[in-house]
């Protein structure tokens, strides 16, 4: 019985798959009754800025072969859950059971059995976990930043969160005379982070100019370091100056930037051939995003792999990151058509694509009938940015995307904090292509804070079912 026999602990967590739950709240008596109740009372947990979860902590008698798990309950719309066993000697959970909720009043049932073994001490542990990958904590609330680092900055009181991205880099770490406008963006994002409540930030490619100049990757990683020692959630892709351009080889950009300096971040999600493309797993604001990444020279394989990743998160607000895909027309050349055809038109998730390697900038949008019914109803915002032939590199510009779910609205500005201005005009007729809103409601993204509602739904009480909301059963 809940108090008794199987023990309770709410909370809410950044890392989705951290064993260490002690942070947790033990449910006192009055949430265990409602939990154990026959009636339409709920325990709700919640995660303003993290992922929250149901822990269940369940004796298990001597002798017994097998426990039975159920949770059942609800949450916001299009949450993942999870329900998974702690694995003491692997320090891991594993997944015995998963859902993705349809919508915030669709009631699930999460379920297993599973080996008695797994019980140390006499106890299990599971838990019912909402979402996977990372959730940082907000920085900075959006009322309390006083003072602006720039006069003309976005107020942090008009958003909640900042998105950055920096792209073709290369000359900055090709070059020492003018490496310090690469440190600039990684100085300012650092400094700043705080104030921007900075959650993640793209890199699409061309770190360095020449893949086989040794000093180059000896610039460029320490900055990248910086962003390592600091815990800065952040992605990046080869571009076609990352490898050898006539045999596209990724030795040296593996040695660099290779899946093993990442893969033990938790929001890394996988990889393929040694990060010449991978994915990373971040929520920020009430809103799941997934960042999948491929670098150049996309085949049948990457094209296949990023298909297989997409696939796997339908649930989420997915950014493609690649180094070639717009040029500055607005127009796509034949392997961008060719990923615009088969992975970008063919899954409903994917609202954005970022790229560089042309120098400029510019926006497009593309709408498609996801569910055949003759109507438009995705359209995927593309954005080329690319200020490499700029004086100097590029000048250190990069750009901040803001999100404002008050709003409803992204804010996209570019910035260079090396020369302290927001003007990085650049061969547009305009300035539409470099400082813009993106709506809420044309990328299809819906912020919620994330729930996770435990309860013993009426059509199971209906049919006199004994195991309740949250239940662990021994079986001999």
């Amino acid at each position: 019985m809940l108090g008794e026999d199987v023990a309770v602990t709410t909370g809410s967590v950044a890392d989705a798959a951290a064993t260490d739950r002690s942070g947790g709240t033990a449910a006192d008596a009055t949430t265990l009754r409602a939990l154990a109740a026959s009636d339409d009372a709920a325990v709700t947990t919640e995660g303003a800025d993290a992922l929250p979860y149901v822990l269940l902590e369940a004796d298990v008698p001597e002798g017994s072969a097998q426990v039975r798990l159920v949770w059942t309950g609800s949450a916001d719309a299009d949450a993942r859950l999870t329900l998974s066993v702690l694995d003491e000697d692997a320090e891991t959970w594993t997944a015995v059971d998963t859902v993705t909720t349809a919508s915030a009043d669709d009631t699930v049932t999460l379920e297993a059995v599973v080996d008695a073994s797994l019980a140390r001490d006499g106890t299990l542990t599971a838990v019912v976990q909402h979402g996977i990958g990372w959730a940082g904590p907000d920085l900075s609330p959006r009322e309390d930043v006083a003072e602006q680092h720039h006069a003309d900055d976005t107020p942090r009181s008009e958003y909640d969160f900042t998105l950055a991205w920096e792209s073709d880099t290369q000359y900055y770490n090709a070059q020492a005379d003018i490496y310090d406008r690469q440190t600039s963006i990684h100085d300012y994002l650092l400094a700043q982070r705080d104030d921007l409540n900075l959650q993640y930030l793209v890199h699409t490619g061309d770190v360095v100019d020449w893949s086989g100049q040794q000093e180059q990757w000896l610039r460029a990683d320490p900055t990248y370091g910086d962003l390592d020692d600091a815990g800065l959630p952040y992605g990046l892709l080869a571009g076609n100056h990352d490898v050898n351009q006539t045999t596209n080889d990724y030795t040296q950009f593996s040695q660099w930037f290779g899946a093993e300096r990442y893969e033990d971040n938790p929001w890394w999600g996988g990889d393929h051939l040694d990060n010449r493309g991978h994915y990373d797993l971040v929520s920020a604001g009430g809103i799941d995003f997934l960042f999948v990444y491929m670098g150049w020279g996309a085949g049948d394989d990457q094209i296949a792999w990023m298909n297989d990743v997409l696939a796997a998160y339908p649930e989420r607000i997915a950014f493609v990151n690649l180094h070639e895909y717009m040029l500055t027309t607005g127009g796509l050349g034949p392997l961008p058509q060719r990923i615009h055809d088969e992975v970008v038109a063919t899954n409903p998730n994917v609202k954005f694509v970022l790229s560089g390697h042309y120098h400029d900038a510019y926006t497009r949008l593309d709408s498609f009938d996801d569910d055949g019914d003759g109507v438009d109803d995705r359209t995927v915002t593309s954005m080329l940015f690319d200020y490499q032939d700029l004086p100097n590199g590029g000048e250190g510009y990069l750009r901040l995307l803001h999100f404002d779910n008050d709003s409803q609205t992204i804010q996209v500005r570019t910035y260079s904090d090396y020369l302290g201005d927001y003007d990085a005009v650049h061969r547009v007729l305009d300035d539409e292509h470099q400082e813009f809103t993106i709506p809420y409601a044309r990328a299809g993204i819906r912020a919620e804070p994330h729930r996770l509602v435990s309860d013993e739904p009426a059509r199971r009480r209906a049919r006199g079912r004994e195991h309740r909301g949250l239940f662990a059963g021994a079986r001999g």
